[in-house]
């Protein structure tokens, strides 16, 4: 029975001589690899709908029990074409889905909250809101959902809330009497300080005020990166090249 179901495309792997594996995010909240015979082909009726970052209808055989199929017919949803024309866009999307795609999801609620989060910031990129800070979005959100969000209501060891650094390794602010018991983030003021923090209080009801604040910089970004890194272990190859286009 040919099944249809909804999906993002969050990457894409060569098989073959005109062959692709494309790895899937359906709206299920099931993570599937998808064998797309002759898509290479200039003639190939599907190579425009398992393109990077687009949702598309995958017409296949499913079954609960395996998480490779062969495609048979694929139509576009959402193409996201204004990604496409942008560099710092294009590597913003590539690091959701590589975020999307190295972390183990094993939880079907979870699963299901990552495909929302997932599709509404790359939507919100082709929509040409705020890049920097749909990515900021999208980190904090994961963390959230992720159950790693940073201690952001006072410092992590004593809750004071006079708080002069970041910890990576104990999860969240530090005070001054307590910044010696760790290592804090690097070149960080004030203003980095309170960014973090507004930055891990964003989520879905205040997203329209906070895509208008001016304030972030690379620097908001990369905190949440490495905090990101360190405590999940994972390596993002895309993250060292978007630290030399931005």
């Amino acid at each position: 029975m040919e099944d249809r179901i909804k999906g993002i495309i969050i990457k894409q792997t060569d098989y073959r001589e005109n062959d692709m594996i494309v790895t899937t995010l359906l709206d299920n909240g099931k993570k599937i690899s998808l064998i797309c015979k002759g898509v290479k082909k200039i003639t190939s009726k599907n190579a425009m709908g398992v393109m990077p970052f687009l949702t598309s209808e995958f017409i296949f055989n499913f079954d609960e029990n395996k998480t490779i199929f062969n495609l048979k017919n694929c139509k576009i949803i959402k193409n996201r074409k204004n990604i496409s024309k942008d560099l710092i866009d294009m590597s913003y999307a590539s690091l959701m889905c590589q975020i999307v795609d190295t972390f183990i999801i094993d939880d079907e609620d979870l699963s299901l909250n990552i495909y929302k989060l997932l599709d509404f910031c790359l939507d919100k990129l082709n929509d040409k809101d705020n890049s920097l800070n749909v990515m900021c979005f999208f980190i904090s959100m994961f963390l959230e959902n992720v159950g790693l969000k940073p201690n952001v209501d006072g410092c992590v060891f004593d809750d004071n809330k006079k708080v002069v650094g970041i910890s990576i390794i104990d999860g969240g602010f530090v005070c001054s009497n307590c910044i010696n018991k760790t290592s804090t983030y690097k070149d960080l003021d004030e203003a980095h300080l309170r960014n973090f923090r507004i930055l891990n209080k964003v989520n879905y009801s205040n997203y329209d005020e906070f895509i208008k604040l001016s304030i972030f910089d690379k620097k908001d970004l990369f905190v949440l990166l490495d905090f990101y890194l360190h405590h999940t272990g994972l390596k993002l190859k895309t993250y060292d090249f978007l630290k030399n286009i931005i």
